[in-house]
């Protein structure tokens, strides 16, 4: 009798920057990697949009080649999906896309967001919401398409063209601006057909781990992974980067040092939201605590465009030369507009206070301090519920940058953990292995979750005197946001 195949669990991510696979063993080990860069486009002012076919599917079957690279197909045992939200695309009964994607740092739909809501009285949007560009894109297809054509996010399109079985998550469902019902589990019909948006445009709604379906022989033949593997429920890129970077109890925050930098906080055990997905608080077990649009796509632009591509080894070095505060220049990262405390649809990023004998150390800086004063905002804002906040973990690609992490807990004064590299697409791995598998979520997460966080960076205390430096500087910090704001207005 031959010895049983080891299984293997996949985990798929479509990130704001491209695409990402991976492969574990059932101990959380992994296998192999690969990952497919599709930066967002911009054909025009104001557009973010990826192109569903070419950057979500050509990107996913790039990754998956890498990823597998050496293993054998029959010893894949589940698939697991996550996604950027909020964003939305429509596809038609092939599968394939009708429309770009659009992404939740999209601009032109500012119109729409009033329309939307003067149908919907007392909907207040924050403007990345989904149902102002749902209404745009719909009104881009001729009418016999209107009838067959389905709205789906970034993992729901993968999911579908994986199994054949469209689906969202309750999560990204949350943020299409006010089409899910009370319970946050079934579509509000009636407010979609105010908006001209028909019912059969909307996704079954399944939550996270679920079993969704198989892959077909289509996908198969696209993907190399086998005809019949069970492919499980998709996730938000946030939730899957929770369980990936083992925050997972309620008091529990991310700290995310991403394209859009956000500190998200779990106010119900996510071992309780996933085994009881009908539990009140359980489709949005977790809270944006801060929320940074587009921060990390402008710092980005500021190394590319203004500081002439140095790489971030030399600007970081040259940052932590700098004293905190960046001696007077300071970084306003809403790069399209800000959701908290309060939406400003038309706030805009900018760099303020540069003066005679600053260089590039002191505005790279101010940019890294950007994300601090978003966090600090938070702290002061009681409605945020920071004060909650028991343990920071932080994630992402800026988290690899001990400066930046340094800068961010000085002026926080949280002390942060570090996320293993992997976190998203181990954390959609880990849905599949927890729903197929058979261990409980304790004994699977002892296994897969206990040894990726690095602790040696909550050894470093944080510097109270900084601390107390940058406290003295928020309100100037403030200030300037709110004149960029009503700059923003006024440009509008």
């Amino acid at each position: 009798m031959g010895r049983p195949i080891e299984r293997v669990w996949l985990g798929l991510e479509i990130g704001t920057q491209g695409v990402r696979a991976a492969a574990f063993d059932a101990n959380g080990l992994r296998l192999g990697a690969g990952k497919a860069p599709r930066p967002p486009r911009s054909p025009e002012a104001g557009a973010m949009i990826h192109l569903p076919d070419l950057d979500w599917w050509e990107g996913a079957r790039e990754a998956l080649v890498q990823a597998l690279s050496g293993i054998r197909p029959q010893r894949i045992a589940g698939v697991g999906l996550a996604g950027l939200f909020p964003a939305v695309c429509l596809v038609g009964p092939d599968g394939r896309a009708r429309t770009p994607g659009i992404l939740y740092g999209d601009q032109r739909t500012l119109t729409a967001t009033d329309f939307v809501e003067e149908r919907l009285a007392g909907e207040d949007l924050d403007g990345d919401e989904v149902s102002p560009r749902l209404v745009e894109l719909l009104r881009t297809l001729p009418q016999a398409a209107l009838d067959d054509s389905l709205a789906l996010g970034p993992a729901g399109y993968l999911g579908l063209r994986l199994t054949g079985v469209p689906s969202i998550d309750p999560h990204s469902a949350s943020r299409w601006g006010g089409l899910v019902g009370s319970g946050g589990r079934s579509w509000d019909t009636g407010a979609a057909t105010s908006l001209g948006i028909p019912a059969s445009t909307l996704p079954r709604i399944v939550a996270p781990g679920r079993m969704l379906g198989a892959t077909t022989a289509d996908a198969a033949s696209a993907t190399g992974i086998p005809a019949g593997v069970p492919v499980v429920a998709a996730t938000t890129d946030s939730l899957a980067t929770m369980l990936g970077a083992g925050v997972v109890r309620s008091g529990d925050a991310l700290a995310y040092y991403g394209s859009t930098g956000t500190l998200l906080l779990v106010t119900m055990d996510l071992e309780q939201a996933l085994a009881q997905p009908e539990a009140h608080g359980a489709a949005t077990p977790y809270r944006r605590v801060a929320h940074a649009t587009g921060s990390g796509l402008f710092a980005q632009f500021v190394r590319r465009e203004l500081l002439g591509g140095v790489d971030h080894e030399t600007l970081n070095a040259e940052a932590a030369t700098v004293s905190a505060g960046s001696e007077g220049v300071l970084v306003v990262p809403y790069l399209s507009g800000r959701l908290l405390p309060t939406p400003a649809p038309g706030l805009r990023a900018g760099i303020a206070g540069i003066g005679i004998g600053h260089h590039r150390g002191h505005v790279w800086r101010a940019v890294l301090e950007a994300f601090g004063w978003v966090l600090m905002g938070a702290q002061q804002d009681g409605q945020s519920r920071a004060s909650e906040i028991q343990r920071v973990t932080a994630a992402g690609g800026g988290a690899r940058s001990k400066v930046w992490r340094d800068i961010v807990s000085d002026m926080t004064g949280w002390p942060q953990l570090v996320a293993p590299t992997d976190a998203t697409v181990r954390g959609a791995a880990f849905l599949a292995a927890q729903a197929l598998s058979g261990p409980s979520f304790g004994e699977l997460a002892e296994r897969w979750l206990a040894d990726q966080v690095d602790g040696t960076a909550a050894d470093r205390a944080p510097d109270h005197a900084a601390t107390e430096r940058y406290r003295a500087l928020l309100p100037a910090w403030t200030r300037l946001v709110e004149a960029f704001v009503a700059l923003g207005e006024q440009a509008r």
